[in-house]
């Protein structure tokens, strides 16, 4: 079989220019290279170092993370994930959604792996029943985990030499015509082609952005939060398997409890949530708080009260100061 193809041909035209002259296919026509910027990250915390990572994937990016503490992931207790951010840690890295999910803990029984939280009545003549059960579409719809154990995973993504540790950020500057200036507690200082705060709700950062504005600084709620953790086993024999295993939420006047399992089910943690008229005085997170968590929950019904008088990590009240939105970025 004879087959015929035709060849495109130069015009006569064509004949009388340069080669050079004459179009080129799109496809051999090469980008220019992009400029190389460096990031600082003030923060290393899951924000930060879930940045870090994502910005891996563009070669002429560069970072430093600047971190206040000694060490990644000294402090912290359970975290819960739901579908966005699921989405989002997939979108960041597949390998990473990956080594999150050997962390990741879901509710401990299988008739429970739609149930968001269980609702229940913590006070009163009612307690213990049962409000409403909250189903998700799917069991990994929500999650949770240790926040320390997921900064580890986190940690083993990044390259050698990015981060700096004790370098607590003071203060940002931006001279006119230079990168920014970045100041820290020690007295040292560090530049970059943008920074990104990711250093919590003091951050110095986010005063660079938005000024000493009084409205737009955080400011107390009048509600503050117990946090802790019990072995799997003591809340299992205070609570029962449903209870300890699966996500619940304990609703009474002026406060509610929420308990989630955590560390692959081998630990409960709970977070307290308690109203006040009173200002708040002192630290914005205090230690050794059991006196005072036992007082706010007096009168709570047999779960709530199991759950607080179990031996576990001392709880640590936060106050909760949420953040004023801003409509400018630097």
């Amino acid at each position: 079989t004879l087959s015929i193809h035709s060849f495109p041909t130069r015009r006569s035209s064509d004949l009388r220019r340069p080669l050079s002259s004459l179009p080129t296919p799109a496809s051999s026509t090469m980008p220019p290279p992009k400029k190389p910027i460096h990031i600082a990250i003030c923060g290393g915390g899951l924000g930060g170092l879930a940045l870090a990572i994502g910005l891996l994937s563009s070669p002429h990016i560069t970072f430093t993370i600047y971190e206040s503490a000694a060490a990644f992931g000294e402090i912290g207790a359970g975290v819960g994930f739901g579908a966005n951010s699921h989405k989002a840690i997939k979108l960041i890295s597949p390998a990473l959604w990956d080594r999150y999910r050997t962390r990741a803990t879901f509710n401990g029984w299988e008739s429970k792996s739609r149930t968001w939280f269980d609702f229940n009545v913590g006070v009163g003549e009612d307690e213990g029943k049962r409000i409403i059960e909250v189903l998700m579409d799917s069991a990994e719809t929500q999650s949770t985990v240790h926040r320390a154990h997921f900064i580890e995973e986190l940690v083993k993504f990044l390259p050698k030499n990015v981060a700096e540790m004790k370098k607590r950020v003071v203060s940002i500057e931006q001279p006119a015509g230079e990168q920014v200036r970045i100041v820290f507690a020690d007295g040292t200082d560090a530049r970059a082609d943008a920074v990104i705060g990711a250093d919590g709700i003091r951050s110095a950062c986010r005063a660079f952005v938005v000024g000493d504005d009084p409205a737009l600084q955080p400011h107390f709620t009048n509600a503050y939060a117990y946090r802790g953790l019990i072995p799997m086993d003591e809340a299992v024999a205070e609570l029962g398997e449903e209870k300890a295993r699966n996500r619940q939420m304990y609703l009474g006047e002026n406060g509610h409890i929420l308990t989630f399992p955590v560390a692959k089910g081998n630990i409960m943690n709970i977070v307290a949530f308690h109203g006040t008229d009173k200002p708040w005085e002192g630290p914005w997170v205090k230690q050794d708080q059991k006196e005072a968590m036992e007082k706010d929950f007096a009168g709570w019904g047999a779960a709530p009260s199991g759950i607080i008088k179990v031996r576990f990590t001392p709880p640590s009240p936060h106050v909760l100061c949420p953040q004023p939105p801003i409509n400018e970025h630097s």
